[in-house]
């Protein structure tokens, strides 16, 4: 019996799979078993697996596209490890992931559901690291924030899944942190300190449909409402807008924005107008992104990331490249200035 369960949820990813399959294949930690699950791929998904001679990869091939909540709750089915993680098939760990991960988890006592850690999110060229905070948590903490981040970068004691039922399949998005609240509730969650998974941003995926997006979190938002903070509800209606704005419904859009302001203003220390802003301008809405920093620098005329954000909204560039620009142009001045 492997100690360790990797669940790989895979639909039309036959161009990046190779680079999971390899990450895993490369631990240092030998004793795992490897599940990849193709969710009704139309491409060449069976022909990469099978190119893989390796006794510790587990192929199941699922006829229909079932979504990845329904997808891993097939791979949690073949689990015979002990612990069991998550690996996305765009995504890649580091070779020690699975060694540090698993004596982190033999080191904890049993009411620990899992261990996470901070992340490397890697788009085209750009890399940085999505931190995590270290030690227990508990229910308290995620309901406020999703401190976690996701599945890529935490893993788990299988009985522990088995305990909440799974993933939840009508959740098309998001169905990792309802996850993690449902486990919260009655286990807590260990942070570690070293990102240990690379996880890429530049291929098509779920993240980037916005009617799935907004589905999810709304679903989410209904499910959890009673027991989230009033700072979680109100990013969820950020997240929703921005789903709205994607797709041509500004005024939608602003309806949940204006929520979020409601919500957030007076919970956040860190201006509410300021991540609208910025939310509008990575989806590209540069005219509505300039009113929420022009009303961020109304309320704080010394928010220097609000004068940074709104200068992005004139450079020569859309989206989340026009802030990259201007950070970049910003720690250049601030690299060559003489003290």
């Amino acid at each position: 019996m492997p100690t360790v369960s990797v669940i790989t949820p895979t639909y039309n990813r036959a161009d990046v799979l190779p680079r999971a399959i390899e990450s895993v294949r490369r631990q240092t930690f030998r004793d795992y078993e490897h599940i990849v699950v193709n969710d009704g791929s139309t491409d060449d998904t069976p022909a990469v697996v099978a190119e893989y001679d390796d006794d510790r990869i587990e192929y199941v091939d699922l006829p229909n596209n079932c979504g990845a909540a329904a997808a891993r709750n097939r791979g949690l089915e073949r689990v015979r490890g002990e612990y069991v993680t998550f690996l996305d098939s765009d995504d890649a760990y580091h070779p020690d992931r699975l060694a540090i991960t698993t004596t982190a988890l033999d080191a904890q006592p049993d009411h620990v559901a899992g261990v996470f850690h901070p992340l490397v999110k890697v788009s085209g060229d750009n890399e940085s690291v999505r931190k995590t905070p270290t030690g227990e948590i508990t229910l308290d903490e995620l309901v406020t924030a999703n401190v976690i981040c996701g599945l890529p970068n935490s893993a788990y004691r299988s009985r522990a899944c088995d305990a909440v039922g799974g993933f939840d399949e009508s959740l098309a998005y998001a169905e990792d942190y309802d996850l993690q609240l449902r486990l919260l509730r009655e286990f807590t969650m260990v942070g570690i300190d070293e990102a240990l998974v690379r996880c890429y941003g530049d291929v098509e995926g779920l993240s980037n449909d916005p009617l799935k997006v907004r589905q999810g979190l709304t679903s989410l938002l209904n499910k959890h409402r009673e027991m989230l903070s009033d700072r979680n509800i109100a990013d969820r209606h950020r997240r929703i807008g921005a789903t709205y704005l994607r797709t041509g419904d500004e005024e939608t859009a602003r309806d949940h924005f204006e929520k979020a302001v409601d919500l957030w203003r007076d919970s956040y220390d860190r201006s509410v107008y300021e991540l609208i802003g910025r939310t509008c301008l990575e989806v590209g809405h540069r005219p509505l992104a300039r009113r929420y920093l022009c009303a961020a620098l109304r309320r704080n005329p010394l928010a220097y990331r609000s004068y940074v954000l709104l200068l992005a909204t004139f450079a020569p560039v859309e989206g989340q490249g026009a802030v990259t620009t201007l950070k970049s142009t910003r720690d250049g001045i601030i690299s060559n200035i003489k003290i």
